[in-house]
């Protein structure tokens, strides 16, 4: 098991820059050189990639091997995914929910880990346990910002990464919000854009970066 060369993550602003987590399901390793050199450019300069496809390992070591990106893992759902992922090169683990035996790994490996959550229990259990910049899934179809306001003043020293329904028409809605430490999604990804041109894919990355407000780089 990989405890990691690299130096480890401390704080979202390292993953996140631009506020913007873009989450990728790849379903061909053809498009990894594409996608990389968009984001790079773009200022992003991470990337998330869930483990929802077979060639999802094999794509997030071919990010890993571009100095220039951070590169995480999406849909960890127990201890084996998050090894693995380790060892392909992650350094930083998102999770669609939150289980201690996954945060405790995360803790070892010294990876940067988002627990998902969706409810003031889920909340409550992962904040014990330490960490306070949870995601935030699925947020649209939770009531999104609505239900983030009632629940962000009960845990003020919460921070939120909402995935789930964020677009170009919602992002800066938001990104206003001061307890919201980053956006994830896919939307620079979807409709029908060929993710083996690289031209295409820069535009379109490029595009989800200029449609965020201005003041979006993050204070720690």
């Amino acid at each position: 098991m990989t405890t990691g060369t690299q130096t480890p993550i401390t704080s979202v602003s390292e993953i996140a820059p631009q506020r913007i987590v873009p989450v990728l399901t790849i379903k061909s390793l053809d498009h990894v050189d594409a996608i990389a050199a968009a984001v790079i450019k773009s200022g992003i300069r991470n990337i998330e990639v869930t483990l929802r496809t077979d060639v999802s390992l094999e794509a997030l070591k071919k990010f890993a091997s571009y100095s220039e990106l951070v590169v995480g893992v999406g849909s960890v759902k127990n201890k084996v995914d998050l090894s693995r992922a380790v060892d392909a090169g992650a350094v930083f683990a998102v999770s669609p929910g939150y289980m201690q035996e996954i945060g405790k790994l995360a803790r070892e490996l010294n990876v940067f880990y988002l627990p998902g959550v969706a409810t003031p229990t889920e909340i409550m259990c992962a904040y014990s346990d330490g960490f306070e910049v949870l995601k935030f899934f699925p947020a649209e179809q939770l009531g999104g910002i609505s239900t983030l306001n009632a629940l962000a003043p009960v845990f003020p020293k919460v921070r939120f990464i909402p995935t789930g329904g964020i677009n170009g028409k919602n992002v800066n809605d938001y990104l206003a919000k001061a307890y919201i430490a980053a956006v994830g999604g896919s939307w620079m990804f979807g409709g029908d854009l060929d993710l083996s041109n690289t031209s295409a894919v820069e535009k379109a990355v490029l595009k989800a970066v200029e449609e965020v407000s201005p003041v979006k780089h993050l204070e720690e």
